[in-house]
C-alpha cells in the first residue's frame, strides 16, 4: 500500500512512486525496470502476494515477474500481444491474461491460439485483492 506503479509502454519503462494512502499523493518517481532489453513492451500489470510485479510483455509473447531486485520469472504465452494479467479464482491462485486482437496499426503475429484470447495458468503464487486507489492530480 505504500508504492504505486505506472507502466509507460511507449517509453518502455515501469515507474515506481512512493504513495501516501491517506492523502493520495505520489512522489519520489524512480524506474522499477527499464524494458529496453526485455521481450516486447510493458503493458498491464498486477501484484502477487509476495509483493512482486507481474507485467504483460505486449509484442513479447510473455509475462514477467519483477522482484525488488531482479526479473526472476518469465512465462511464455501462446499470444503475441498479451495485455493484462490478473489473479483469479477463489484463492487468487490462477493468473488470467487478456490479449489484444489482431488488426489495427500493429497486427498480431499468428500464434497457437487466436489473438484476443484469454489465457489462464497457475503461476505458483497467489495474488492480492485489488485495492481501491485515490490519486490527487
Amino acid at each position: 500500500g505504500s508504492v504505486m506503479y505506472w507502466t509507460d509502454t511507449s517509453q518502455e519503462v515501469v515507474w515506481a512512486f512512493d504513495y501516501d494512502v491517506d492523502t493520495g499523493s505520489a512522489h519520489n518517481q524512480r524506474p522499477l525496470i527499464d524494458f529496453s532489453s526485455m521481450p516486447g513492451k510493458p503493458d498491464g500489470a498486477c501484484i502477487d502476494a509476495d509483493g512482486c510485479y507481474w507485467v504483460a510483455c505486449v509484442y513479447g509473447w510473455s509475462v514477467v515477474r519483477i522482484t525488488p531486485r531482479e526479473t526472476d520469472r518469465r512465462v511464455e504465452l501462446p499470444v503475441h500481444k498479451p495485455s493484462m494479467p490478473a489473479f483469479a479464482g477463489p484463492n487468487l491462485e490462477t493468473m488470467v491474461v487478456t490479449s489484444i486482437s489482431s488488426g489495427g496499426r500493429h497486427p498480431a503475429e499468428e500464434g497457437p491460439v487466436p489473438a484476443g484470447s484469454l489465457i489462464a495458468f497457475e503461476p505458483g503464487t497467489r495474488g492480492l485483492p485489488e485495492p481501491v486507489c485515490r490519486v490527487r492530480v
